[in-house]
């Protein structure tokens, strides 16, 4: 199994990751090309993905990095011929779309695609639980005045420090923003949206052939929205999503027909619901079919049945019902 993460900065991957490695020993892929910014962005040492701020003592179980296995390889092509060969072997990738050419892997059948994302007010406030403001580091007086004409200008340091938190959230929204949906700021803007050297990292991440995050997401096989407040909480929700379930890379059989009726369904042309179905015999599909009008008739969403295009009460009026069930279309 080769699972490949996916989300917005400080939702949570990298620590998704080393319990990943912990727990069950997956193995992290590197690509040479982009490891020197990756390590940027994910140090081993690095609370950047923590779902809250813990002292080291506490989280090293995890972070914890003589333990945690790693393969490097110098392109993609290297990668890609690896896991083909091991893909019985439990494999991760964090942040899969920063390489180019990772879609590839979507091709194999032993290939997960997991989004980790959470709220912005969480993901900011993950933010300033590792980071510190220079300038405001550099500002020692707590409040003070001046008079001018007669009026008195007051300056605080809390209103100084609200300021320049207000000014850094705005920043860090366009960033994610320029990120998520691949929205374009000027280059003579660009700097001024960066947090801190590490976001500045994740930005040069993000020029690498990487599409707008939300297309990456949208192909997802998992999503795991984290809005856990503690590590434990994160691990607990990571276990309840069962990723290492093989039946989330091939369904079983009943998943399998099931999701092909909910396909048949979306032909029905009934008025009143979507109603699909397939018959099946010995795990081979022999009919399918969908609720509406008969062959012949005008489609029910074209009038073709006046009691369901009359707003009918449910139960009611059966007799002048013209639209046939699924499973009689596929009967017949």
């Amino acid at each position: 199994m080769l699972i490949g993460l996916v989300g917005p900065a400080y939702a949570g991957k990298s620590i998704v990751k080393k319990y990943l490695q912990h727990k069950y020993g997956f193995i992290e892929l590197l690509v040479r090309s982009t490891c020197s910014l990756a390590e940027m962005v994910h140090t081993d040492n690095s609370s950047a993905d923590n779902p809250i701020a813990l002292p080291h003592s506490q989280s090293s179980c995890v972070a914890g990095s003589t333990h945690l296995s790693s393969r490097t390889f110098s392109n993609i092509s290297e990668l890609y011929n690896y896991v083909t060969e091991n893909w019985q072997s439990y494999c991760i990738i964090d942040d899969v779309d920063c390489i180019s050419g990772w879609d590839v892997l979507c091709k194999r059948p032993f290939f997960l695609l997991v989004s980790i994302e959470a709220p912005m007010h969480l993901r900011w406030q993950r933010l300033l639980s590792e980071n510190t403001t220079p300038v405001l580091d550099n500002l020692h007086v707590s409040s003070t005045h001046s008079s001018t004409n007669g009026f008195t200008l007051y300056s605080t340091m809390s209103t100084l420090q609200d300021s320049c938190q207000q000014a850094r959230f705005e920043r860090f929204v366009q960033h994610e923003e320029e990120v998520m949906f691949g929205l374009d700021v000027p280059a003579a803007d660009l700097s001024s949206t960066l947090i801190d050297e590490k976001t500045s990292s994740m930005c040069a991440l993000g020029k690498l052939d990487r599409p707008a995050l939300y297309l990456t997401i949208s192909k997802s096989d998992v999503r795991i929205i984290n809005t856990a407040r503690s590590l434990n909480d994160l691990y607990m929700l990571v276990d309840s999503t069962d990723l290492l379930n093989h039946e989330r890379l091939r369904p079983n059989w009943d998943t399998y027909f099931m999701e092909l009726c909910d396909l048949a369904a979306r032909r029905s042309n009934c008025m009143k619901r979507r109603v699909g179905c397939i018959l099946v015999n010995n795990r081979r599909v022999i009919a399918t079919g969908y609720n509406g009008t008969p062959r012949g008739i005008r489609n029910c969403n074209d009038g073709g049945c006046q009691r369901c295009n009359s707003n009918a009460s449910c139960g009611s009026q059966l007799d002048t019902c013209l639209c046939l069930h699924a499973e009689e279309v596929g009967w017949f």
